[in-house]
């Protein structure tokens, strides 16, 4: 240990992080030592590197990356991990000997280590899909209420390279847990930020971390059951197909869909446009390049390439999220439609037919048991 001792001490004197050059230079200052045997005993010792064996010490970090040519200490003692992949242990002893919290999810340590907790089938209550995918665990980040957002245990994960902070993954969350790995986060794709849901089944943006174990191991967790989009995809589909996925989805998530105030307003429509000769309505079903949900419209006219999206209230507020849902939808359809429609129960103010008409959308309303188009 007397070189790694020397790189140590150098790289104290340096303040604990320094250029390659300055660690050669610092530690033939103590001893003459070759440059190539300088940086090898660094890379044998780094997590990081391709060369490091779980056997050595974790002694230093690249604070900037792999190829930046800078490295610093770890902030923590030299005994290595003291669990073993596959070990169980009862949760309290892990922080008895790591600290940390006994609670949440990501748990930071005074010792340079992010322990963090993962059990799928209890976080999928809270709107959590952790599991595999493609070689990197994709791992949801802290908070159950609202959107997700880079503070405390999130921010520790998003900057654990630049503090020199381990991650080490368990399975489980309470009581007996078992140690999985040492985990970084992708260097080019850290996180997504995708649409899901709250505790209290409210919609709010989450965040994943996509997290590369150290070394290849056979883990004990599951494929993540997310399904998240590589490219959007943009297709049209028949009322009646809406209508199945809706039902297969409460049938395998158990969950209620509410009915929309819009589909009688909506009924109602297609009823007409049937008297009239027109038409069956179909639906653009969406899905933007990252997310795991898809985006439904109400309505699209193949015939005349007309996007519609339908609103229980003429109000204001209702027109805007009208306007705002079918500025989203246009832009993931190709060819862009040539119309884009807003569908109501009643004539709305003056003002807001001035604002549609402005922004170049129609309107179609219902009058006296009929609709009228402006």
């Amino acid at each position: 240990m007397t070189n790694i001792n020397n790189i140590i001490e150098a790289l104290e004197k340096l303040g604990g992080v320094a250029k390659l050059e300055d660690i050669y230079s610092q530690v033939n200052k103590m001893k003459k030592t070759p440059n190539p045997s300088i940086r090898r005993d660094i890379y044998l010792h780094a997590s990081e590197c391709d060369i490091y064996k779980e056997d050595n010490q974790d002694i230093f970090y690249a604070p900037e990356g792999k190829g930046k040519g800078i490295w610093g200490l770890r902030q923590h003692d030299l005994n290595k991990f003291p669990f073993k992949k596959g070990q169980k242990i009862k949760r309290k002893e892990v922080h008895q000997k790591l600290a940390g919290s006994n609670e949440g999810g990501i748990c930071p340590t005074s010792h340079g280590d992010i322990l963090i907790f993962s059990d799928p089938k209890v976080g999928e209550e809270f709107g959590y899909h952790d599991g595999w995918e493609k070689g990197s665990y994709m791992y949801y980040g802290a908070g159950q209420e609202g959107d997700m957002e880079f503070v405390r245990g999130n921010k520790a994960i998003l900057n654990h390279r630049k503090n020199g902070q381990r991650i080490h993954l368990f399975f489980g969350a309470k009581g007996e847990v078992i140690y999985e790995s040492q985990f970084e986060l992708d260097e080019k794709d850290p996180f997504r930020l995708v649409e899901g849901k709250d505790k209290h089944d409210e919609a709010r943006q989450a965040i994943i971390f996509k997290l590369n174990p150290i070394n290849k191991y056979k883990s004990q967790l599951p494929k993540t059951n997310l399904d998240i989009a590589s490219e959007t995809k943009a297709e049209i589909v028949s009322q009646e197909a809406f209508e199945n996925e809706t039902s297969k989805r409460k049938q395998e998530e158990k969950i209620i869909i509410s009915t929309r105030k819009e589909s009688k307003l909506l009924e109602e429509y297609r009823k007409f446009r049937n008297k009239n000769g027109e038409s069956a309505l179909k639906r653009y079903r969406i899905k933007p390049k990252g997310q795991q949900q898809s985006l439904w419209t109400d309505g699209w006219d193949e015939d005349k390439k007309t996007l519609i999206e339908a609103k229980s209230s003429s109000s204001r507020n209702h027109i805007r999220l009208a306007i705002g849902q079918l500025l989203d939808y246009k832009r993931h359809i190709d060819p862009k439609p040539k119309k884009i429609v807003i569908l109501l129960p009643t004539r709305p103010q003056d003002d807001l037919i001035d604002l549609v008409k402005g922004l170049k959308i129609e309107l179609i309303f219902k009058e006296g048991g009929t609709f009228i188009t402006l």
